[in-house]
C-alpha cells in the first residue's frame, strides 16, 4: 500500500474575496506613507494582497519591502517581507527558494515579542521539509515548535502542529503516534469550531484506518471531508480526496471505479490552477504518480507514460523523494514492456538512487533517537521546575 497524508497546510492563507479592492486600498495607504520602516511593512502587505492576482507582482512589491527595510537597517520590515517572499514562492511551487527565504527571516525575528512569528515560520519551513520526505529534520522542527506553543501558550498554533506531527508520523509509517497525535489535533479543532481543518484531519485517520483494512471507514471519512472541503470551495483538498479514494479502489483491485475518481482528480485540478490561492505542486505530484500506476495497471502505456513524466517533472523541481522513485519506477517498467531497454535501465537505476536518498531520509533509528531525546529533555525540564518550585516553597516556609 502506498500511503501518502493530506499535505498539511503549508500556508495559514486561503481563498481571499475582493482581493483588488484590499489592493486598492493599501495602495492608497501606500501613496501617503512617507516613513521608509512603515512603508516597507505596508509594501509587504500590499506583496500579499497581490497573491491572487498577480504572483510576479506580489513578489515585486515584496522585493522593493526588502530592499528598503536593508537601506535603513529595519530588522521588522526585513522579517516581514523575507517571510512574505517565502509565502509567494511557496505558492509559486518553488519550495526549495520558499524555504530559503522563510530561513533568512528567522533572523530577524529574534525579540521576544516575535516569538509567534518565529514560531509560526519555523512550523512552516518545517511543513516544506516534510513535503519533501525531510523527516528527521521536520520532526525535531515540530517538537521544538510545540514545545514553544505549549510554553507560551500560542493555541493558535497547537492543533496544526498536532497534525503535522500527526503526518509525519503517518509517512513513516508509525501508526500509534500518528493516531494519538491526529487525534489530539482533532479534537483541539472541533473544540475551536474549525471544520476545515477538522477536515483536513479527518482525512489523515482515514489513512489509518485504509492501512488497518477498515476500507468502508475510510471511504466514509475522505467522502465527509470533500463534502465540508466542497462547501468551502477548497478545491486542492477535494482533489486530494479523490485522489485518496483512488488508490482504495486501487487496493480493492476495481479499477473502473479508480480511474473515475482519478479522473475526478484530474478534474478539479484544472480547478485548483484558476481558483486556489496556494502550492499546487504537492498535490499535482501526487495525483499524476497514481495516474502513471494507475493506466500502467490498465495497460494504457502511452497515457501512463505521460502522466510519469509528468509526476517526475514536478517531484524532481519540488524535491518529493517519493514521487520521484514511484515515478522512475512506474517509467522503467513502462519501457520494459515497451522493449526499450536501454530507457528501462536508465529509469531503473533511478528509482534505486532516489530509494537510497529516500530511505536515508526515513531513517527509522535516527527518528526514533529524536522521539527519546524529546522526551528526555522534556523530562529533565519538568524536573528542573519542581526543583524550583520545590526550592521556593521551602524558602517561602
Amino acid at each position: 500500500i502506498r500511503v501518502y497524508g493530506v499535505l498539511v497546510a503549508l500556508l495559514f492563507t486561503c481563498m481571499v474575496s475582493n482581493a483588488q479592492s484590499e489592493t486598492d486600498s493599501l495602495k492608497t495607504l501606500l501613496s501617503s506613507i512617507n516613513d521608509a520602516k512603515e512603508r516597507s511593512l505596508v509594501l509587504s502587505k500590499v506583496a500579499k494582497s497581490y497573491q491572487s492576482i498577480s504572483l510576479d507582482s506580489a513578489i515585486n512589491y515584496a522585493e522593493k519591502g526588502l530592499a528598503l527595510a536593508e537601506s535603513v537597517q529595519y530588522d521588522p520590515g526585513r522579517g516581514e517581507n523575507l517571510a512574505t517572499l517565502g509565502d509567494l514562492y511557496v505558492v509559486k511551487n518553488d519550495l526549495d527558494r520558499a524555504r530559503i527565504y522563510y530561513k533568512r527571516s528567522l533572523d530577524y525575528f529574534q525579540e521576544e515579542d516575535f516569538l509567534f512569528d518565529r514560531t509560526q515560520i519555523s512550523m512552516i519551513i518545517g511543513n516544506i521539509e516534510l513535503a519533501q520526505n525531510k523527516y528527521v529534520a521536520a520532526l525535531e522542527r515540530y517538537q521544538e515548535c510545540l514545545d514553544l506553543a505549549e510554553i507560551n501558550g500560542f493555541d493558535d498554533l497547537i492543533p496544526h502542529l498536532q497534525n503535522n506531527l500527526g503526518n509525519l508520523y503517518l509517512s513513516i509509517e508509525d501508526y500509534g503516534d500518528a493516531e494519538e497525535a491526529l487525534n489530539k489535533a482533532y479534537t483541539l479543532f472541533m473544540n475551536r469550531d474549525d471544520l476545515y481543518n477538522a477536515a483536513l484531519v479527518r482525512s489523515n485517520i482515514a489513512i489509518i484506518q485504509r492501512v488497518n483494512g477498515e476500507l468502508d471507514q475510510a471511504l466514509e471519512g475522505y467522502l465527509d471531508a470533500i463534502t465540508t472541503f466542497s462547501r468551502q470551495n477548497r478545491w486542492n483538498e477535494m482533489s486530494s480526496g479523490y485522489e485518496a479514494i483512488t488508490q482504495i479502489y486501487i487496493d480493492r483491485d476495481e479499477l473502473v471505479s479508480a480511474h473515475r475518481y482519478l479522473e475526478l482528480a484530474l478534474n478539479t485540478i484544472d480547478t485548483v490552477g484558476l481558483q486556489y490561492e496556494g502550492p499546487s505542486s504537492r498535490l499535482e505530484s501526487r495525483i499524476y504518480t497514481t495516474a502513471g500506476q494507475l493506466y500502467l495497471d490498465l495497460d494504457s502505456l502511452a497515457v501512463a507514460k505521460r502522466f510519469g513524466q509528468l509526476g517526475l517533472e514536478v517531484a524532481r523541481t519540488n524535491s518529493y523523494l517519493k514521487d520521484v522513485f514511484e515515478n522512475c519506477r512506474t517509467l522503467g517498467e513502462i519501457y520494459d514492456r515497451e522493449g526499450i531497454l536501454d530507457s528501462a535501465l536508465y529509469y531503473n537505476k533511478q528509482f534505486i538512487d532516489y530509494y537510497d536518498q529516500y530511505a536515508s531520509e526515513s531513517d527509522a533509528r535516527r527518528i526514533t533517537q529524536v522521539k527519546m531525546q524529546h522526551q528526555f529533555d522534556r523530562l529533565l525540564r519538568e524536573r528542573e521546575v519542581e526543583n524550583v518550585r520545590q526550592e521556593a516553597a521551602y524558602k517561602r516556609n
